[in-house]
């Protein structure tokens, strides 16, 4: 079988983009060329796509090369290529390999840039393959730090505190993007301020790819309604990468008010205006309570706190009456008979906590509400080091142990390519000032 692979870069509005196109020559191979196992295991990695006779995969860098060409012939017949670019970086490469372990066509040549490299199959044969580098004298393809991604440890940033809804999601997914990459990834936990000190701190910092937040709708829908001022551009600040989940919010209550249904409270808090105090520690659990105000036409005292956990402690302590927290943060203290759960916020009842009716059945309508969670890069993260941490993250939701884990903890596991976070984002952003304006909430 004779295959000729084609890898070049180019730099454009959408940033640097590096290709490997993989064309057999006779129209009898290419039932081997596109053979499933191959369009599988190399789409896992680079996202393949399948056109034709062609298999074009997007790589990260040039050292990505080899792994391709591993993975695309099956692994056994290309098992290095050692290409001297004199110390620069592969703009374009025409490769023509003869599977069968003969001399290949060459390729049109470009004088002074042509090298010869060796290569072995499994049999011991040595087969030559010409390489044309094209373009010589062109900028580098890619910058050095998209082809050396990832040179460190990945910091996960979370805008909540440690045993949030957001805390354990980054945990989780850390992990298996940690073992894609090859890297760990370490979390790190910047509350308060509704989420401003993390986002404000991922925005400003440098675009590797080696710092990433991992948030919600508090930061990238909320805050731009419930603050006068935000300090970071939550389209514009940030490279979107990839949606992670949902989560459903119950409400709880200390056991010492006296209601075991959301009727209850309602009653009793219209009997005893300004008495019940609601906490919250997140955007989504202030917008909760003060929805529960508007729409059930309740008098109830805001307050504040830098993260849910410590809402919920203050909650088993009797320090506050109520708060609207994820399901991951409540439903335990629930269970453990700590606190009253009495509803869940979404207009259908959640799987994992069955047991609680949604707001509407229990006598609130309209009431519907869930929080989401994502991963964003700092703008001007280069676009192969954007589209190397998708894949990671997607990698890890389509692992099967990874979802139960992320059911386990509350949250419902979804996906979404950078372009359509980013759309969801700005759609989000007006959705949620819509919810906020229907609550009477005035920015702070």
């Amino acid at each position: 079988m004779k295959l000729r692979a084609i890898a070049h870069s180019r730099s454009g509005d959408k940033g640097d983009i590096s290709n490997l196109s993989l064309i057999a020559h006779d129209p009898a191979d290419y039932p081997l060329l596109l053979r499933e196992v191959t369009a599988e295991r190399v789409r896992a990695h680079f996202g393949g796509v399948v056109a034709g006779k062609v298999v074009r995969y997007e790589i990260p860098s040039l050292s990505a090369l080899n792994f391709v060409m591993r993975q695309a012939l099956g692994g056994g017949v290309t098992r290095s290529l050692a290409l001297d670019t004199h110390g620069k970086s592969l703009s374009s490469a025409l490769l023509d390999l003869d599977i069968d372990g003969s001399q290949g066509p060459s390729a049109d040549t470009d004088p002074g840039r042509t090298h010869s490299l060796q290569e072995k199959n499994k049999g011991g044969q040595t087969m030559k393959t010409l390489i044309t580098l094209i373009a010589a004298g062109l900028a580098l393809a890619l910058p050095a730090q998209a082809q050396e991604f990832p040179s460190r440890n990945i910091k996960f940033v979370v805008p909540f505190a440690a045993g949030s809804a957001t805390d354990s999601v980054a945990r989780i997914i850390g992990e298996h993007v940690g073992r894609t990459l090859g890297k760990p990834v370490v979390v790190e936990n910047l509350a308060g301020a509704s989420g401003v000190i993390a986002a404000q701190n991922v925005a400003r910092a440098e675009p590797d790819g080696h710092t990433v937040l991992i948030t919600t709708n508090t930061t990238h829908g909320a805050n731009q309604s419930l603050l006068k001022t935000v300090p970071y551009d939550a389209v514009d600040g940030f490279e979107a990468i990839g949606k992670i989940g949902t989560i459903t919010l119950a409400l709880t209550t200390n056991p010492s008010v006296p209601a075991k249904t959301v009727a209850d409270l309602v009653a009793y808090a219209k009997a005893n205006p300004g008495k019940l105090t609601f906490g919250a520690g997140s955007s989504s659990s202030r917008i909760a309570g003060e929805m529960l105000k508007s729409l059930a036409g309740l008098d109830l005292t805001y307050v504040p706190y830098r993260s849910n956990p410590q809402a919920i402690t203050d909650l088993l302590g009797g320090q506050i009456d109520i708060v609207f927290a994820d399901i991951s943060t409540t439903m335990p203290q629930v269970r453990a008979g700590k606190v009253n759960g009495l509803a869940v916020s979404t207009a259908k009842r959640s799987a994992l906590a069955p047991e609680l009716p949604t707001m509407i059945e229990a006598g609130v309508p309209g009431y519907d509400l869930a929080a989401w969670f994502a991963a964003f890069a700092p703008a001007k993260t280069p676009k192969p080091i954007v589209d190397a941490l998708h894949r990671a993250l997607m990698a890890a939701m389509a692992d099967k142990a990874t979802q139960d884990r992320l059911l386990a903890a509350g949250i419902e596991p979804e996906t979404s390519t950078p372009e359509e976070l980013k759309a969801f984002v700005v759609a989000e952003i007006g959705k949620w000032a819509d919810v906020v304006k229907k609550a009477g909430i005035q920015p702070e």
